[in-house]
């Protein structure tokens, strides 16, 4: 039986904070957008493993939190605040919190508002590729399996999963970042707005690590950053060791691990009034995955980027976020960029090398293993992945790609100049 056919002109696979951008992007350009994604709702890993906060949307600066652009991040995050305020994380650094329910609704409105063909349960099975350009794709669905076609597509998987399809370089960076599980209370704990008793929280996490009353993992615990006087809620973040091994393997051996840790926090809060009344909520749908595959672009993005806050003549997306490398300490390695400035995402990191017709966003971007800590966050990719959408829809419109970099310039500098390439730019 032959498949049913699902057409565009800008195909984006995966429904996460790149994918949201990107087919924001490419659908206000015109286009007519399909966005696949594998899970039942949108969001991506800011849904599915509670992250919790949104982080690389301000500049560092000890006083006061400030948008680093005037992107879609930026639209994004306000309407995602709903009157909330960031908070601070350490070091002169902001993250905006929010709960998943919020960060699901905003996503279902926004691809609403856009007119944007939904999929939901779809898992990309293949792609054909000839020469330089993508032809077609196959994805498993409800209901059976179908075909895609589009001018250009969007790669926002978050592992490169369609670049890999396509038989493009990519590189396999999971052992430069650990995954980490976020375990949510069931109610706020306004007391922990105090230091005091934020320390004696993780302190008593370690002792029981160290007794063996919970997995070694609950020894490195740290918190989300949150307002907790003012009733945010409360997460403790617990980084897994896991061993790579075979790439089909890993994500199992993470999520086993997570639920592991996730299960022995619940037993031992119900059992020790530790936090009062507040018990360890329903378990998040995914483990925390930060790094796993990334495209070899035209170009690739470093840490000597993010320390020297480099610009580019192509920069599509700002990044105000240091490159954060977590390992199995309760803490990651930062190296921050200057105070008050940003680096610069240039469209050449979302150019994978090889093929034309295709643009990658969000945490598959071209970059070394600082330069990923960095621009992986969600803010960042949010940005990126806009970015990419319309570059995209240059290319559906027989453009060249480098045809976005001139309006997404103008409105990341707070010249709104929003989805329409203009006629007069000369690539």
């Amino acid at each position: 039986m032959k498949a049913p056919v699902i057409a565009a002109d800008v195909l984006v696979v995966g429904g996460g904070a790149a994918g949201l951008g990107a087919a924001c992007a490419a659908a206000e350009a015109g286009a007519h957008v399909v966005l696949l994604e594998r899970h039942g709702f949108l969001g991506g890993l800011a849904a599915a493993a509670a992250v919790g906060t949104v982080c690389g949307l301000y500049l560092r600066d000890e006083s006061a939190p400030r948008f680093a652009a005037h992107g879609f991040a930026h639209h994004f995050a306000e309407r995602l605040a709903g009157g909330r305020t960031p908070v601070p994380a350490g070091q002169g650094l902001w993250v905006l919190p929010y709960e998943v329910p919020a960060l699901v609704t905003l996503a279902d409105a926004l691809v609403a508002e856009a007119k944007i063909d939904v999929v939901l349960r779809a898992t990309l099975t293949r792609v054909s590729r000839e020469g330089e350009l993508l032809l077609h794709g196959r994805a498993v669905v409800a209901g059976g399996e179908v075909s895609l076609k589009a001018a250009a597509m969007v790669d926002t998987t978050g592992d490169a999963a369609l670049a890999r399809f396509a038989g493009l370089a990519c590189e396999d960076v999971r052992s430069s970042q650990t995954p980490s599980v976020v375990v949510s209370l069931d109610r706020p704990v306004p007391a922990l707005a105090d230091p005091g008793a934020r320390l004696a929280l993780l302190r008593a996490l370690a002792r029981a690590a160290a007794a063996g009353e919970l997995p070694a993992a609950c020894g490195s615990a740290s918190l989300v950053p949150g307002d907790f006087a003012r009733g945010d809620p409360v997460r403790l973040k617990i980084p897994l060791t896991v061993d790579p091994g075979p790439a089909w393997s890993f994500p199992g051996k993470a999520e086993r691990a997570a639920r592991g840790v996730h299960r022995a926090l619940a037993g031992f809060l119900a059992a020790r009034p530790v936090l009062g009344d507040a018990r360890v909520a329903h378990e998040p749908v995914e483990v925390g995955l930060r790094a796993t595959f990334r495209a070899e672009g035209l170009y690739t993005m470093t840490g000597a980027d993010v320390r020297g806050a480099v610009k580019h003549a192509d920069g599509i997306a700002r990044c105000a976020w240091p490159a954060e490398r977590w390992s199995t300490g309760p803490s990651p390695r930062v190296e921050l960029g200057p105070t008050g400035d940003f680096h610069e995402v240039p469209l050449r990191a979302l150019q994978p090398r090889g093929v034309t017709n295709l643009l990658v966003a969000g945490r598959a971007v071209s970059a070394d293993a600082d330069g990923l800590a960095s621009v992986r966050v969600i803010g960042t990719c949010l940005d990126t992945g806009y970015a990419a959408g319309l570059a995209a829809a240059c290319v559906a419109r027989g453009e060249a790609a480098e045809r976005a970099v001139e309006p997404l310039r103008a409105r990341l500098a707070g010249e709104e100049r929003r989805g329409a390439v203009p006629d007069d730019v000369d690539v």
